[in-house]
This record gives structure tokens, sequence and C-alpha cells, in this order.
């Protein structure tokens, strides 16, 4: 993700094994609620590579439980969902499924439970989203991803091939047989707007699982909670600047049950003669997101939350007046309007805020 999220803290963060910069900062606990005290309750971190970046944990646990064990279960379950979910290993099964696809395979095809329920979020996100978020738009990322390594335009002919296999009217799921049937040749699923959102909410019901009742996970600038820490009445996580290379905090949210995740076009992109092209896409047109926006979105769920970010990029302002339809999601998109940075909220966003936002002028 082009923007990040860290929670602020007193300590710096630390991670097992070899050690990499902690570039979404470190931890902290909110400010204290006397009657929330537990004093049993021991802190442990934790960190993992995944999916192409750290994943983090922090969670309470009584002095009897093994810290190191259940964060290794929460891992090893990472692990499992890297191998069902990613689109860079050649033997996942997302992978199996899309070279299905390009090979003229048109017969459904049965999945994982894993599987199937990420994509049944990702439509169910595609629908409400009205397609501004919609993992099959693969076809159209990998012509675009090469043309960010070459340095030049794909083809336009070659394009509007491609967008012939996009929409998620293409993709039918099965619930009863649990199976997926492309409907248009050559179809591609891209779960990076979601999968890393899909594997922390997994994570954290392990953790559940095993009964620890308040942590909280981050990967990749994803970020999920259970209940706060103790004396805690929320998690702290603050948002650096959506649209600068600024380190400095631009607002923070307390978080309690909740997940946020944040998108961006602005710092990955292609300059091809003279011309910046960001990496995200709108699904619906093909082409890519103009640079100069960003969105943090606030929901449930890190599934839900990241699919989210991802399409209030593409919708823009509009997208909040979606987010204000749902009692349990909230939002903000950052923009540039006439060269200054501007912010669209939804409706409850601001009272999750603990330092006002003094940094974009608000729309």
């Amino acid at each position: 993700m082009a923007t990040r999220l860290h929670l602020i803290a007193s300590l710096a963060l630390s991670f097992l094994g070899e050690p990499v910069a902690p570039s979404n900062g470190s931890w902290q606990h909110a400010p204290t609620d006397k009657g929330l005290s537990d004093e049993s309750l021991e802190r442990h971190e934790f960190s993992h590579p995944a999916m192409g970046t750290w994943f983090r944990l922090v969670f309470y646990a009584p002095p009897q439980h093994d810290p190191q064990s259940i964060a290794a279960e929460a891992f090893q379950r990472l692990d499992e969902l890297e191998r069902t979910m990613s689109g860079y290993q050649e033997g996942s099964e997302i992978s199996r499924l899309n070279a299905a696809s390009r090979n003229h395979d048109s017969e459904p095809r049965e999945v994982s439970p894993d599987l199937f329920r990420v994509l049944a979020i990702s439509q169910e996100m595609s629908e409400i989203t009205h397609g501004a978020f919609d993992i099959t738009v693969g076809p159209l990322v990998e012509g675009w991803r090469r043309a960010r390594r070459q340095e030049e335009l794909p083809n336009a002919d070659l394009l509007q091939a491609r967008r012939r296999s996009v929409g998620d009217e293409f993709l039918s799921l099965d619930a009863e047989s649990q199976s997926v049937h492309f409907l248009q040749p050559d179809m591609v699923l891209d779960l990076g707007g979601i999968g890393k959102g899909f594997a922390l909410d997994e994570m954290l019901t392990v953790l559940r699982e095993r009964g620890i009742t308040r942590a909280l996970i981050e990967g990749g600038g994803d970020i999920v909670t259970s209940s706060p820490p103790p004396e805690a009445t929320a998690w702290r996580v603050a948002v650096q600047s959506l649209l600068t290379s600024d380190q400095e905090t631009s607002w923070t949210l307390h978080l309690s049950h909740q997940a946020v995740a944040s998108s961006g076009s602005t710092y990955q992109y292609v300059e091809i003669d003279g011309q910046r092209y960001s990496h995200l896409l709108d699904p619906r047109s093909g082409r890519p997101l103009p640079t100069g926006i960003g969105a943090v979105a606030v929901a449930p769920g890190g599934a839900h939350a990241d699919a989210l970010a991802s399409a209030l990029c593409v919708l823009g302002p509009k997208g909040i007046t979606l987010v204000d339809q749902r009692s349990n999601w909230e939002g903000r998109v950052v923009f540039l309007e006439q060269g200054a940075a501007r912010t669209c909220d939804s409706r409850g966003f601001r009272s999750m805020m603990a330092v006002a936002d003094s940094h974009h002028a608000s729309k």
C-alpha cells in the first residue's frame, strides 16, 4: 500500500530474527482507563515476514499462557493463507486457478474453504462499491505492471482485448459445491487489494481461539484490533500524510474491535513521456488513477477495510456517500483540488480521531 498506518509508541518496535527498519513506527498504549485495568496480563510482541511485507503482532496474555506458541500458530495460519492467495507464488492455489483460465479450462473448479470465502467477500465488495473494487482486474494489472517495468505505455489494442475478461459478472461462485466458474476466457484474479486484510482477520481468529482477547495485528499498512490493552479505552493508530512523503503524523484514530486500511496513488507510479501513471487502476475503465488521491477506511474486519480503502481511491469523495450508508463503516478521502490538499470524511470519522487534522482543509 502506498500510505502507511502505525501504532504510536514510546518503545521501539522489536523484530524476531534479522532486524528491519520499522518504517511504520513503533507502538504504545492509548490513554488509560483505570476501570479496565488488569495487571495480571503481560504484553508480547512478535513479527514475521509474509506477502512481501512484515506482519507485526501485539497481544496481552496471562502468565500461564505460552506466547511463543500462540504467535507461532497465528503466523502458521498466515503462511497457509499466503500459499492460498499469493499471485506471485506459482504453486499457490490462486495461481493454479488463474493458470487454468489461461489454458482455457472453462469447467467449474472446486476450491478450498479459505479461497472460496475470500472470493465471496470480494464479490460482496464489488457489488457494494459498484465495481470500484473488482478482483477480476488481473489481466489489466498485468498489462500495466509490464508497462511500469518497461516504462512504456501498454498497447491500446491489447488492453482493450484484456478488458473483455474483466468484470465481476464473469466470476460465478457456487456455495453448495464450493466451486469457481470463469465465464470468460483468460480471466485472472488479483487478491492484492483484499488478501492482507483477510489474513489479518484469520490471525485474529486464531488468537481468539487461544483465549487472547486484547490484540493488534498489522500487516503491510493494514491493522486489525480486538479489545484494547489493559487500562486503555482503545488502540491508538497514527496515520501519516496521504499525499506527501512527510513522516509527520496527520491524525490519530482510536480503534477497538475494528480494522483500518489505507490506500493511495501518490507514491507508486511510473512516469512515461512526462506523464505520471499510478499503480492503482480503476477496474471499470482499465486506466490508472490520477496521482494525488488517498483514502483511509475503517470497518469491523480487515478484509472489508482493505477492499474499501482501494474502492474509495477509485470513487474519490463521492465514495463517502457509500460509506455513510453503512453504520459500521467510516472513511476519509484525501485529494488535490487546484493544488491544495482537501479531505472528505464520513459522518462518524472525526469522532474516532484523537487529534483534529490540522494539515488539510476540510470539505
